[in-house]
């Protein structure tokens, strides 16, 4: 049966919240297919976090595959207080993987999946490089990157084609423009990735990346995500028990 290639990246100022979205990913997974978890890491997770986050999905006799990462690979990028480095790994995870590994899927850490995974892996990407959700704020972000204003993915939730990413040199192009043109990048490594991939995304369901702020108790979604600053362990958004529910079956 196909392994499921889940990819996150964080530091040590997320990794317990990445500890909290593979708690309720592995404990939402029905499918009879393994999975392989990679984490990327740059060198901002501390070794006893790194303890813990092994200690939370083991539980599910899970691993993790921790994947060093060279920061210097960013140099010339936009950096801010908000989007920190480690928002740009996604783009490398290509390079990162086993050229073995042909699909995969990346997830935020600010995000709790509901529902079985193995039904996002399963969605075929056809001819397309990535399969996502559309962000509401491409209205404003189309306009300053070019590009049809419904054509905007978000990051958050990813389906990866990594022969096709590797094949047409993606990550090159999507750096190479994030570092040309920094007036134009607002949400680091998303506008970068719509830039260059704005005709060559799927759409997923909403379902798949629901941001807090539509969330409804009477129909959840297979994935929440706390998109904005107001987050489930700073404030009270919808979808927080949730969140704490999974909180406290991690290790910390």
């Amino acid at each position: 049966m196909e392994t499921i290639h889940i990819v996150a990246a964080a530091n040590d100022l997320y990794v317990r919240h990445m500890a909290v979205m593979l708690t309720s990913l592995l404990a939402n997974k029905t499918s009879g297919n393994p999975v392989q978890i990679h984490v990327i890491d740059g060198g901002s997770i501390s070794a006893e976090n790194k303890s813990k986050l092994v200690k939370s999905v083991g539980k599910f006799h899970q691993e993790i595959r921790f994947i060093p990462f060279n920061n210097e690979l960013l140099q010339g990028v936009k950096i801010t207080e908000r989007f920190g480095r480690e928002a740009y790994y996604r783009v490398f995870i290509p390079s990162l993987l086993p050229e073995s590994v042909h699909k995969a899927i990346y997830l935020d850490s600010d995000l709790i999946v509901l529902k079985d995974i193995g039904k996002l892996w399963g969605i075929s990407l056809d001819q397309h490089y990535v399969a996502a959700v559309e962000d509401s704020v491409g209205s404003n972000r189309g306009r300053v990157l070019r590009i049809p204003a419904d054509h905007y993915f978000n990051s958050g939730v990813l389906v990866l084609d990594l022969n096709k990413w590797r094949t047409y040199q993606v990550t090159n192009r999507v750096m190479g423009y994030v570092k040309r043109y920094p007036r134009r990048i607002q949400i680091a490594d998303q506008d970068g990735l719509n830039a260059v991939l704005h005709d060559r995304w799927k759409r997923l369901n909403p379902e798949w990346n629901c941001f807090a702020s539509l969330y409804s108790p009477l129909r959840p979604p297979a994935i929440i995500h706390y998109i904005t600053t107001n987050k489930p362990w700073n404030c009270n958004p919808p979808g927080k028990h949730e969140y704490d529910k999974y909180s406290l079956a991690t290790a910390w």
